[in-house]
């Protein structure tokens, strides 16, 4: 005779303590956490610092490498030219290149400073939690003029533009008077002024001649 033998359902597993949806941690877990995460923001923006002030200095080497070719090979450009183009230049290297770069690195060393904070208070036992990381921002234009090293930049870079202009224009100028000094010889006609010069010699001549033959002037 056989018996039915019954099937008893499988323990339901019991939750792991400490998991309710979200990884529990230690605390020397969130040090470490916190720790990896202020060295990845300063790892960030000193990187990029980096490569900003290579190609900050390569472009302020480019801009008069570039004013020297052009004294050098006689090219003519207008001054009004030179200045509106070094204007705009100025303004896109500062307003779109810089402070973009200064914007990433504020918010770069905004979560490197959140997350020291963060595991200095878990090291003070101040705190068992740690708080929400701070959001990327735009800070304002007066606030990125107010960092030294920016506003160096700016500076050094408008000195740069204008040393360029400069070099660019005196060849400009010289290069004009060349050329009218060219034409003065091909026609054979003296500027004005020693036109006028001559002139005014020549009529004190005749004036001094006629009062010797006692010719009245009116």
């Amino acid at each position: 005779m056989k018996t039915g033998t019954t099937t008893t359902p499988p323990a339901a597993t019991p939750p792991l303590p400490g998991l309710d949806g979200k990884l529990a941690l230690s605390a020397k877990d969130k040090l470490d956490a916190c720790l990896k995460q202020a060295e990845l923001g300063a790892a960030l923006w000193k990187k990029r610092q980096n490569y900003e002030w290579k190609v900050t200095l390569l472009l302020w080497g480019g801009l008069l490498a570039s004013a020297k070719f052009v004294q050098e090979a006689h090219v003519p450009v207008r001054l009004g030219f030179l200045v509106i183009g070094g204007i705009a230049f100025l303004v896109f290297y500062a307003v779109v290149w810089l402070r973009g770069l200064w914007r990433a690195n504020h918010n770069d060393k905004q979560w490197e400073i959140f997350f020291r904070c963060e595991a200095a208070k878990l090291l003070s036992n101040d705190s068992s939690t740690v708080g929400s990381p701070p959001r990327k921002v735009s800070p304002g234009f007066l606030l990125f003029l107010a960092d030294y090293s920016a506003l160096f930049q700016i500076l050094v870079t408008g000195l740069v533009v204008t040393a360029a202009i400069t070099v660019m224009a005196s060849k400009t100028i010289g290069t004009a008077r060349m050329d009218g000094n060219a034409s003065e010889a091909a026609t054979g006609t003296p500027p004005p002024s020693t036109t006028n010069r001559t002139s005014a010699a020549g009529h004190g001549v005749i004036l001094r001649s006629q009062k010797g033959k006692g010719v009245s002037q009116p």
